[in-house]
């Protein structure tokens, strides 16, 4: 629990049956861009972005190509000190925007009161997640609930597909 409730660790990995839910949305994920090697054991993206990539480029730097994408990006603050959901969510933003990608879902924290946040929710068709997620932990155990709520973020043209789907899992708010 000490770890779920503090900063130890950036990565919460998305639970299977969520990242099910993702593919009945999507199709299939082509790509992960802020990805590990444990959860593409469930995942299973035709392409990923790790933070070991680093080297050779990641999803902060790489072409984003795709034809749909799957987020869930590192929790806390990136190198710079700004918050990584702002960083990657900023980003997610700009890639569709510049169609480098056709439909995506992005699992962010519920974190009302920041602009960044205000800009995703008032845009996109968002889920509310009704209950906290209990995310996989990088050892590959389930965690505990999550100290936040958690929002689901629709980037594409079949919100209506996405609310069939996620309706499920809370409210769904359309711009």
């Amino acid at each position: 629990m000490k770890v779920l409730t503090s900063h130890q660790s950036q990565d919460w990995y998305t639970p299977p049956y969520i990242i099910e839910m993702v593919r009945d949305v999507l199709g299939w994920i082509d790509l992960d861009p802020a990805s590990d090697k444990v959860p593409q054991e469930w995942i299973r993206a035709n392409r990923i972005f790790t933070k070991t990539d680093r080297w050779k480029g990641d999803g902060l730097t790489e072409s984003w190509r795709a034809i749909t994408v799957f987020l869930n990006p590192p929790y806390g603050k990136s190198v710079d000190g700004q918050s990584n959901q702002a960083l990657w969510s900023g980003l997610m933003q700009a890639e569709y925007q510049l169609e480098n990608f056709e439909q995506g879902i992005l699992l962010i924290n519920s974190t009302h009161g920041y602009n960044w946040y205000e800009n995703i929710w008032t845009r996109y068709p968002c889920c509310l997640a009704r209950e906290r997620i209990r995310f996989i932990k990088p050892d590959g155990t389930v965690g505990g609930q999550a100290k936040r709520g958690q929002t689901f973020v629709y980037f594409g043209t079949n919100a209506t597909r996405f609310i069939e789907v996620f309706s499920e899992l809370g409210r769904v708010l359309l711009p």
